[in-house]
């Protein structure tokens, strides 16, 4: 599950980050103003995914027994 997760947070990292890219305004003020907006979200978005993710893996039960 590891990697699905590694996959999911890579891809939506990347569409945060080229969306902000795309669409900066003003000149270098305006592309560092993007890069901490997309810095943000994109910290935002993948916290929200990977417990989206381990939701989905786990679910809500709290019966996962790690100690076998």
């Amino acid at each position: 599950w590891s990697l699905i997760q590694c996959v999911a947070l890579a891809a939506v990292i990347m569409l945060v980050h080229t969306y902000y890219g795309f669409t900066a305004r003003g000149g270098p003020a305006g592309v560092g103003e993007a890069v901490g907006r997309a810095v943000r979200t994109s910290l935002i978005v993948s916290a929200f995914v990977l417990v989206m993710i381990s939701l989905a893996v786990y679910g809500q039960s709290g019966n996962f027994n790690l100690a076998g």
